[in-house]
């Protein structure tokens, strides 16, 4: 009788713990049974951010294109020589970045980086493969190229 007291007692217990074994493999099976043998290749960087130094280095290849992205406002304080002027605020912005030719090399800009940060991941999403973004903008590399 006692054999029998002890199954009554704890059968529903080990039934319930079987059940919750089972389902929990069945959640995680599927997911080990999808998963790709090898890990795929990590993405590349949509852009690079590169210092003033930098900047000038990539500026002196002639399949590049400077791309000043500021205010008309801030262009009157000074710009780099030779970029091309598009003023990321302006409503047609993006319709524009599609317009440009995606066999070129761009070099993006704004006052301090953060305009050109963006800027580099929506022309990314438009499928250009080289970009580059100047840390810290216009601030950084007026300051790297004053004249002592």
């Amino acid at each position: 009788m006692s054999h029998n007291m002890f199954t009554n007692a704890f059968l529903p217990f080990f039934i319930g713990l079987f059940l919750v074994s089972c389902q929990a493999n069945s959640q995680t099976a599927p997911a080990a049974e999808e998963a790709p043998a090898t890990a795929p290749p990590a993405k590349a960087e949509p852009y690079k951010n590169v210092n003033a130094s930098q900047f000038g280095q990539l500026m002196e290849d002639s399949e590049t294109v400077v791309l000043d992205i500021r205010t008309p406002g801030e262009i009157a304080q000074g710009k780099i020589a030779g970029a091309v002027e598009m003023d990321f605020y302006q409503p047609d912005f993006q319709e524009k970045i599609r317009q440009l030719d995606k066999s070129k090399t761009y070099l993006v800009y704004c006052r301090s980086g953060g305009r050109s940060r963006s800027a580099c991941q929506m022309m990314e999403q438009e499928g250009f493969p080289r970009l580059y973004n100047l840390n810290g903008g216009y601030l950084e590399w007026a300051a790297a190229n004053q004249k002592n």
